[in-house]
């Protein structure tokens, strides 16, 4: 198993088991994250404090990866992201009230690790619309 490898497999088991501790010890102070609805988030400690607020609105969330791709000191992952809505999700926008719908969603993943093997940037790409939709959120422009 490549650093790579190793390095998504403890962070989905820390995902999976809701241990933010161990999760954000994967990640390099400055890391660079993006994804389709929270956009850019900048640094480990603006990054741990949306992961808390999904943390606590989707209690059951539970990420399978399907495949891994690695190559030097990046990998690209495949994976099925699956929770219900059950609490509060707080966002740059305002506070979203739970639908406690559930939501299955496949998604990628594509990470770059510094020279300390930590996560420097991370990008997820998933269909948006489709978690609102399953999520019973109306989006409004």
């Amino acid at each position: 198993m490549t650093r790579a490898e190793d390095l998504i497999s403890k962070a989905v088991e820390s995902i999976n088991k809701h241990d933010i501790d161990t999760l954000f010890a994967l990640y390099d102070p400055h890391v660079q994250y993006w994804n389709p609805v929270r956009q850019e988030i900048n640094g480990k400690d603006a990054l741990r404090k949306v992961v808390e607020s999904v943390f606590k609105a989707f209690p059951n969330e539970q990420i399978q990866i399907k495949n891994v791709l690695v190559q030097g000191d990046s990998a690209a992952f495949e994976a099925l992201d699956s929770a219900t809505f059950t609490a509060v999700l707080e966002t740059p926008r305002g506070n979203i009230q739970p639908t406690n719908k559930s939501y299955r969603v496949p998604f990628l993943g594509f990470l770059r690790l510094n020279n300390d093997g930590l996560i420097a940037e991370q990008r997820d790409y998933y269909d948006s619309l489709s978690f609102f939709r399953q999520l019973g959120i109306e989006l409004r422009g």
